[in-house]
Protein backbone atom coordinates (compact mmCIF):
# COMPACT_ATOMS: atom_id res chain seq x y z
CA UNK A 1 0.00 0.00 0.00
CA UNK A 2 0.68 3.82 -0.63
CA UNK A 3 2.08 5.80 2.69
CA UNK A 4 1.35 8.72 3.39
CA UNK A 5 3.47 10.48 6.65
CA UNK A 6 0.99 13.12 8.66
CA UNK A 7 0.64 14.36 12.04
CA UNK A 8 2.79 13.24 15.15
CA UNK A 9 2.74 11.16 18.25
CA UNK A 10 5.34 9.75 20.81
CA UNK A 11 6.51 6.17 18.37
CA UNK A 12 9.95 5.57 20.60
CA UNK A 13 8.96 7.62 23.81
CA UNK A 14 9.66 10.98 21.83
CA UNK A 15 7.41 13.06 19.21
CA UNK A 16 7.81 11.66 15.44
CA UNK A 17 5.83 12.03 12.63
CA UNK A 18 3.13 9.26 11.90
CA UNK A 19 3.05 6.44 8.91
CA UNK A 20 -0.46 6.21 7.50
CA UNK A 21 -1.18 3.87 4.81
CA UNK A 22 -3.31 4.84 2.14
CA UNK A 23 -6.43 2.87 1.81
CA UNK A 24 -8.44 4.32 -0.89
CA UNK A 25 -8.08 7.99 -2.81
CA UNK A 26 -11.39 9.67 -4.14
CA UNK A 27 -10.37 12.80 -5.75
CA UNK A 28 -8.65 14.84 -3.59
CA UNK A 29 -9.89 12.84 -0.53
CA UNK A 30 -7.85 9.51 1.10
CA UNK A 31 -8.78 7.56 3.18
CA UNK A 32 -5.87 5.93 5.82
CA UNK A 33 -4.97 4.00 8.71
CA UNK A 34 -2.02 4.12 11.15
CA UNK A 35 0.52 1.98 9.80
CA UNK A 36 1.39 1.07 13.27
CA UNK A 37 -1.27 0.52 16.53
CA UNK A 38 -0.21 3.92 17.75
CA UNK A 39 -1.76 3.68 21.31
CA UNK A 40 -3.59 0.86 24.20
CA UNK A 41 -6.77 1.77 25.30
CA UNK A 42 -9.79 0.06 27.13
CA UNK A 43 -12.80 0.05 24.44
CA UNK A 44 -15.40 0.71 27.15
CA UNK A 45 -14.95 0.78 31.05
CA UNK A 46 -18.83 0.30 31.69
CA UNK A 47 -21.35 -2.69 31.05
CA UNK A 48 -22.27 -1.42 27.16
CA UNK A 49 -19.98 -2.01 24.26
CA UNK A 50 -21.45 0.35 22.11
CA UNK A 51 -19.16 2.31 19.91
CA UNK A 52 -21.63 5.81 20.13
CA UNK A 53 -20.60 5.72 23.51
CA UNK A 54 -17.37 4.10 23.90
CA UNK A 55 -14.43 5.42 25.95
CA UNK A 56 -12.31 4.58 22.61
CA UNK A 57 -14.85 6.76 20.25
CA UNK A 58 -14.42 9.57 22.83
CA UNK A 59 -10.75 9.56 23.21
CA UNK A 60 -9.73 9.57 19.70
CA UNK A 61 -11.93 12.57 19.03
CA UNK A 62 -10.52 14.85 21.94
CA UNK A 63 -7.27 13.31 23.70
CA UNK A 64 -5.62 11.70 20.54
CA UNK A 65 -6.83 14.42 18.12
CA UNK A 66 -5.67 17.12 20.13
CA UNK A 67 -2.26 15.00 20.52
CA UNK A 68 -1.77 13.83 16.73
CA UNK A 69 -2.48 17.06 15.26
CA UNK A 70 -1.88 20.73 14.43
CA UNK A 71 -5.31 22.98 14.71
CA UNK A 72 -4.16 23.41 10.53
CA UNK A 73 -3.36 19.89 10.41
CA UNK A 74 -7.01 18.92 12.28
CA UNK A 75 -8.65 21.20 9.20
CA UNK A 76 -7.49 18.63 6.62
CA UNK A 77 -9.22 15.77 7.91
CA UNK A 78 -12.98 15.74 7.39
CA UNK A 79 -15.89 14.65 9.56
CA UNK A 80 -16.87 11.78 7.69
CA UNK A 81 -20.56 9.72 8.54
CA UNK A 82 -20.05 5.88 9.05
CA UNK A 83 -22.67 3.30 10.06
CA UNK A 84 -22.10 1.84 13.39
CA UNK A 85 -23.15 -2.20 12.97
CA UNK A 86 -22.69 -5.49 14.39
CA UNK A 87 -22.85 -9.15 13.48
CA UNK A 88 -25.37 -11.28 15.56
CA UNK A 89 -25.87 -14.65 16.38
CA UNK A 90 -26.73 -15.80 13.06
CA UNK A 91 -24.17 -13.41 11.18
CA UNK A 92 -27.01 -10.48 10.07
CA UNK A 93 -26.01 -7.61 10.35
CA UNK A 94 -27.54 -5.24 13.09
CA UNK A 95 -27.71 -1.56 12.39
CA UNK A 96 -26.87 0.62 14.96
CA UNK A 97 -27.28 3.78 13.49
CA UNK A 98 -24.82 6.26 11.71
CA UNK A 99 -21.98 8.47 13.52
CA UNK A 100 -20.04 11.44 12.95
CA UNK A 101 -16.51 11.56 13.55
CA UNK A 102 -12.80 12.98 12.25
CA UNK A 103 -11.04 10.02 13.64
CA UNK A 104 -12.59 6.39 13.21
CA UNK A 105 -11.57 2.79 13.40
CA UNK A 106 -12.03 -0.02 10.89
CA UNK A 107 -15.31 -2.21 10.87
CA UNK A 108 -15.25 -5.63 10.18
CA UNK A 109 -16.42 -5.23 6.63
CA UNK A 110 -13.77 -2.31 5.94
CA UNK A 111 -11.20 -4.79 7.55
CA UNK A 112 -11.54 -7.77 5.40
CA UNK A 113 -11.96 -5.40 2.46
CA UNK A 114 -8.54 -3.70 2.77
CA UNK A 115 -6.57 -6.43 4.39
CA UNK A 116 -7.63 -9.83 2.87
CA UNK A 117 -5.96 -12.08 4.76
CA UNK A 118 -4.47 -12.97 8.21
CA UNK A 119 -0.89 -11.46 7.06
CA UNK A 120 -1.83 -8.46 5.80
CA UNK A 121 -3.83 -7.67 8.87
CA UNK A 122 -0.85 -8.46 11.23
CA UNK A 123 -0.08 -5.01 12.79
CA UNK A 124 3.28 -4.22 15.07
CA UNK A 125 2.82 -2.36 17.86
CA UNK A 126 4.67 1.24 19.19
CA UNK A 127 7.03 1.17 21.92
CA UNK A 128 4.76 4.21 23.22
CA UNK A 129 1.60 1.41 22.55
CA UNK A 130 3.31 -1.41 24.12
CA UNK A 131 4.75 0.69 27.05
CA UNK A 132 0.63 1.85 27.48
CA UNK A 133 -0.31 -1.53 27.75
CA UNK A 134 -0.48 -3.51 24.24
CA UNK A 135 0.14 -6.93 24.40
CA UNK A 136 3.29 -8.26 22.26
CA UNK A 137 3.45 -11.78 23.77
CA UNK A 138 1.91 -13.68 20.82
CA UNK A 139 4.19 -12.36 18.91
CA UNK A 140 7.32 -10.12 19.21
CA UNK A 141 6.25 -6.22 18.77
CA UNK A 142 2.74 -6.85 16.87
CA UNK A 143 -0.50 -7.05 19.03
CA UNK A 144 -4.24 -7.07 18.58
CA UNK A 145 -5.79 -3.96 17.19
CA UNK A 146 -10.08 -3.15 17.84
CA UNK A 147 -12.48 -2.57 15.27
CA UNK A 148 -15.11 -0.42 16.18
CA UNK A 149 -17.86 -3.42 16.23
CA UNK A 150 -19.30 -4.35 19.49
CA UNK A 151 -20.02 -8.38 19.36
CA UNK A 152 -23.42 -9.83 20.73
CA UNK A 153 -23.96 -10.71 23.99
CA UNK A 154 -22.37 -13.97 25.35
CA UNK A 155 -22.43 -15.44 28.93
CA UNK A 156 -23.48 -12.21 30.04
CA UNK A 157 -19.96 -11.03 28.52
CA UNK A 158 -20.30 -7.39 26.39
CA UNK A 159 -17.33 -8.28 24.05
CA UNK A 160 -15.85 -6.53 20.76
CA UNK A 161 -14.42 -7.01 17.51
CA UNK A 162 -10.64 -6.81 16.95
CA UNK A 163 -7.82 -8.13 14.91
CA UNK A 164 -5.72 -10.53 16.90
CA UNK A 165 -2.07 -10.33 16.50
CA UNK A 166 -1.89 -13.00 14.19
CA UNK A 167 -4.45 -11.28 11.89
CA UNK A 168 -6.94 -13.05 12.95
CA UNK A 169 -10.27 -11.51 13.94
CA UNK A 170 -12.34 -12.12 17.36
CA UNK A 171 -14.00 -11.35 20.02
CA UNK A 172 -12.36 -9.40 23.21
CA UNK A 173 -13.21 -8.31 26.65
CA UNK A 174 -13.88 -4.57 26.16
CA UNK A 175 -12.56 -3.38 29.30
CA UNK A 176 -9.34 -5.00 28.41
CA UNK A 177 -6.41 -2.76 26.66
CA UNK A 178 -6.02 -3.43 22.51
CA UNK A 179 -4.06 -1.50 20.23
CA UNK A 180 -5.00 1.23 18.12
CA UNK A 181 -4.88 2.14 14.85
CA UNK A 182 -7.00 5.25 13.93
CA UNK A 183 -8.83 6.27 10.34
CA UNK A 184 -9.26 9.43 9.13
CA UNK A 185 -9.95 10.98 5.70
CA UNK A 186 -7.85 13.92 4.59
CA UNK A 187 -8.28 16.83 1.70
CA UNK A 188 -4.95 15.92 0.15
CA UNK A 189 -3.68 19.05 -0.59
CA UNK A 190 -4.06 20.68 2.63
CA UNK A 191 -2.40 17.77 4.39
CA UNK A 192 0.64 18.01 1.83
CA UNK A 193 0.99 21.89 3.21
CA UNK A 194 1.83 21.24 6.76
CA UNK A 195 2.09 17.15 6.90
CA UNK A 196 5.36 17.42 9.20
CA UNK A 197 3.88 19.38 11.56
CA UNK A 198 3.80 18.13 14.96
CA UNK A 199 2.21 19.47 18.25
CA UNK A 200 5.46 19.51 20.73
CA UNK A 201 3.74 21.98 22.80
CA UNK A 202 0.92 19.63 23.80
CA UNK A 203 -0.50 20.56 27.27
CA UNK A 204 0.00 17.00 29.52
CA UNK A 205 -1.23 18.02 32.23
CA UNK A 206 -4.84 19.32 30.45
CA UNK A 207 -5.18 16.38 28.24
CA UNK A 208 -5.20 13.83 31.89
CA UNK A 209 -7.88 16.23 32.71
CA UNK A 210 -9.91 15.97 29.96
CA UNK A 211 -9.37 12.20 29.89
CA UNK A 212 -10.31 12.15 33.46
CA UNK A 213 -13.63 14.64 32.79
CA UNK A 214 -14.71 11.83 30.04
CA UNK A 215 -14.58 9.25 32.51
CA UNK A 216 -17.26 11.30 34.76
CA UNK A 217 -19.06 11.63 31.41
CA UNK A 218 -19.19 7.82 31.16
CA UNK A 219 -20.33 7.08 34.78
CA UNK A 220 -22.94 9.87 34.72
CA UNK A 221 -24.36 8.72 31.24
CA UNK A 222 -24.43 4.84 33.22
CA UNK A 223 -27.36 7.22 36.02
CA UNK A 224 -29.02 9.51 33.34
CA UNK A 225 -30.19 9.48 29.53
CA UNK A 226 -30.66 13.09 29.51
CA UNK A 227 -27.45 14.43 27.57
CA UNK A 228 -28.59 17.88 27.39
CA UNK A 229 -28.25 18.03 31.61
CA UNK A 230 -25.25 15.54 31.48
CA UNK A 231 -23.39 18.41 29.57
CA UNK A 232 -24.34 21.07 31.78
CA UNK A 233 -23.41 19.05 35.25
CA UNK A 234 -19.93 18.55 33.17
CA UNK A 235 -19.49 21.86 32.25
CA UNK A 236 -20.52 23.30 35.55
CA UNK A 237 -18.19 20.60 37.29
CA UNK A 238 -15.30 21.94 34.86
CA UNK A 239 -15.29 25.60 35.63
CA UNK A 240 -15.77 24.88 39.49
CA UNK A 241 -12.73 22.62 39.26
CA UNK A 242 -10.65 25.42 37.38
CA UNK A 243 -11.36 27.77 39.64
CA UNK A 244 -10.88 25.29 42.87
CA UNK A 245 -7.31 25.57 44.83
CA UNK A 246 -5.67 22.76 44.93
CA UNK A 247 -6.33 21.85 48.18
CA UNK A 248 -8.94 19.50 49.33
CA UNK A 249 -11.47 20.52 52.09
CA UNK A 250 -11.16 19.53 55.41
CA UNK A 251 -14.42 17.91 55.70
CA UNK A 252 -14.18 15.19 52.42
CA UNK A 253 -17.66 13.40 51.41
CA UNK A 254 -17.33 9.17 50.77
CA UNK A 255 -17.86 8.33 47.67
CA UNK A 256 -21.12 7.06 48.79
CA UNK A 257 -22.01 10.12 49.51
CA UNK A 258 -25.36 10.94 48.28
CA UNK A 259 -25.39 13.81 45.95
CA UNK A 260 -21.76 14.76 45.42
CA UNK A 261 -19.07 13.55 42.86
CA UNK A 262 -15.39 13.36 43.52
CA UNK A 263 -13.66 15.50 40.43
CA UNK A 264 -10.38 13.92 40.46
CA UNK A 265 -8.88 15.48 37.48
CA UNK A 266 -8.77 18.27 39.98
CA UNK A 267 -8.94 16.51 43.21
CA UNK A 268 -12.11 18.59 44.60
CA UNK A 269 -15.44 17.06 45.57
CA UNK A 270 -18.77 18.94 43.58
CA UNK A 271 -22.19 19.00 44.60
CA UNK A 272 -23.67 16.99 42.05
CA UNK A 273 -27.78 17.11 41.47
CA UNK A 274 -29.67 14.88 38.56
CA UNK A 275 -33.82 15.30 38.98
CA UNK A 276 -34.73 12.24 40.63
CA UNK A 277 -31.23 10.25 41.40
CA UNK A 278 -30.42 12.83 43.61
CA UNK A 279 -32.36 12.69 47.36
CA UNK A 280 -34.27 15.97 47.57
CA UNK A 281 -33.95 16.61 44.21
CA UNK A 282 -37.12 16.29 42.08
Amino acid sequence: MERFVFGGYPINSKMENISWLVLEKNGNQAKLISEYALDAQNFRLGEKNTWETSNLRTWLQSDFMQKAFTKKQQEAIYETGYPCWHKSCDGSNVDDGDCYDKVTLLDIKEAQKFFPDEDARIARATKYAQKHGADTEYAPDCCAWWLRCPSVERFGLYEVVCVRANGDIRVWDRAMKCGVRPVITIDLDKARQCQYEMCDDVDEEQMLLEQRLTRCKNTLRDLCDDEELIDSILSGMKNTANNAEEERSEEIPTTTTPGYLYAHYRKVWLPLTIPGLTPGVN
